[in-house]
């Protein structure tokens, strides 16, 4: 046996946190154990509970296998894997905000909604996929533009898509909005079908509001509050708090946390993600955002990421990025005109293929077929963060181009790493048990 290629130790006090990115593991042990894991991983010092976990987590792997080799065979198992099904829906690219900074450039927009027909086509083309493929997982993000706009059509979906859960199909449902429609009796009444409920707060009112304003130039805090009120004695799942960062609002984010523990909004929180703001999904495109995602604003972000984690708040695993759903065969994204899409980045732009009006679908773009056959093989020679990243965002890349996030990783995987185990795990750790 050996230590795997993929694992990241960290210093934690008087144990080491060991990350092994392509099981996703994360395991915390004695700095003893792990001198003598590291000095002889078939040490018979090492404890048989300890080493089955270490080798059903991919820390330790067998010596003769090439690592590489097996992760490749893996994530093309997962690729085409045709028992989980992933999705994005978009119900209309009509939004009723107006933010400063929104990357979706409404140039490419024709304000469209989501028939009922046409979800109708949607709810058939998934019921088709799972009696072909006997599928097991069901995933499906509910987006738009502004979801909530459509929102008989919505409901209808929510009802429709819960009605698939079975002893043998399990179903997860996620809605990403701007909270401001959340006081809707009718969504109230279905809320509980959705498992993961993401809503964007930029800071506190005085910052928000001059960022996420409606078209008429009002703010959204107010609103946005009072539902989040409502959700916390109308819901029982996990609501994720987004912030879009740059330099007008991080001071403001750090008050917005401090502001939801006085609100007695801060049991309701389940997970923050904090990002960058990016200047115009067409400067993405171009591989000009380097001036938003500087140095400077990644140890911003960690620097809120801390602040958040020390407040109680618990943290999403912002560190892995890769692969994409873009990559799997089951895994896109669908307009409201029945266009399917690998990437929900790419929407709005040419098509990669269209449900037709059995639920059937047809691939018409070639770049369909080169994300799912892509292999980075420069990445896989030459990089140990490969099965957490598997050579960038094919999105936000310059064709033919990717961005490396070498760098990022080897400045920060360390530091977010203790924040995840701090926010997700302080119980765990208390009593001296695996994360």
């Amino acid at each position: 046996m050996k230590l795997s290629k993929y694992n990241e130790y960290v210093d934690f006090g008087d144990e080491v946190i060991i990350f092994n990115m392509t099981s996703r593991a994360l395991i915390l042990i004695s700095k003893d154990e792990f001198d003598i894991i590291r000095s002889n991983p078939k040490s018979s010092f090492i404890n048989e509970k300890t080493t089955e976990k270490l080798r059903n987590n991919n820390i330790l792997v067998n010596k003769s296998l090439n690592e590489e080799d097996v992760l490749l065979y893996n994530i093309n198992r997962w690729k085409h894997n045709q028992k989980v099904l992933s999705l994005f829906i978009s119900f209309t690219s009509q939004c009723n905000l107006q933010c400063s900074y929104c990357y979706q450039d409404s140039s490419n927009k024709k304000n469209t909604f989501l028939s009922l027909d046409n979800w109708k086509i949607i709810f058939s083309h998934i019921k088709r996929k799972l009696t072909a493929q006997d599928i097991r997982e069901v995933s499906i993000v509910l987006f738009g533009g502004e979801p909530t706009l459509n929102m008989d059509i919505l409901i209808q979906a929510v009802n429709d898509v819960h009605s698939l859960r079975t002893k043998r199909t399990s179903v997860n449902m996620a809605l990403i909005t701007n909270g401001t429609l959340i006081n809707n009796d009718k969504l109230l009444s279905v809320i509980n079908n959705i498992n993961m409920i993401q809503i964007t707060l930029d800071g506190v009112k005085d910052i928000h509001d001059k960022r996420r304003v409606y078209r008429n130039g009002l703010g959204t805090f107010d609103i946005i509050m009072n539902n989040l009120k409502l959700l916390r004695d109308n819901y029982t799942n996990d609501v994720l708090i987004r912030c879009n960062a740059d330099k007008e609002n991080f001071e403001s984010i750090k008050l917005l946390f401090d502001y939801l523990r006085q609100e007695s909004l801060f049991d309701l929180i389940t997970g923050v993600d904090i990002g960058h703001v990016y200047s115009s999904q067409e400067n993405i495109k171009m591989n000009k955002c380097e001036t938003l995602l500087s140095k400077e604003g990644d140890e911003r972000i960690k620097e809120l990421f801390d602040y958040a984690v020390k407040k109680g708040y618990r943290i999403s695993r912002n560190y892995v990025n890769g692969p994409c759903m873009g990559l799997a065969i089951n895994g896109y994204a669908i307009d409201e005109n029945l266009n399917i899409y690998s990437c929900p980045g790419f929407l709005y732009e040419e098509p990669e293929g269209m449900i037709d009006h059995t639920g059937g679908i047809e691939i018409i773009h070639n770049r369909w077929f080169d994300i799912i056959n892509e292999v980075p093989r420069q990445c896989l020679a030459n990089c140990k963060y490969v099965p957490i990243c598997y050579g960038g965002c094919k999105w936000m890349a310059k064709e033919g181009e990717r961005k490396c996030n070498k760098e990022f990783y080897d400045r920060h995987l360390k530091d977010y790493l203790k924040l995840y185990v701090n926010a997700n795990y302080a119980n765990e750790i208390e009593k001296e048990s695996l994360c």
